[in-house]
């Protein structure tokens, strides 16, 4: 999953990499799933760039999931 949103995130991450936080447990996710969450990472990702979240007014993207039993909760 880590993989999955850096990948998609990183072609618009501005180059302060504080700017960007990424946590949560290992998790494999099915194709499916993982193509479900890439088009997601990646609409966030066009969207900080869009509404200037990455822009010069040094804003922030924080991406977290945990696992909730059998459930992904990912925030």
């Amino acid at each position: 999953m880590r993989d999955l949103i850096e990948s998609q995130i990183a072609p618009f991450s501005p180059q302060d990499s504080g700017r960007v936080s990424i946590t949560g447990p290992i998790v494999r996710l099915n194709m499916q799933t993982a193509q479900i969450l890439g088009m997601a990472a990646h609409e966030l990702s066009t969207n900080a760039i869009k509404y200037d979240a990455f822009g010069e007014g040094g804003g922030t993207l924080a991406v977290d999931w945990a696992l909730m039993g059998d459930r992904l909760d990912f925030v």
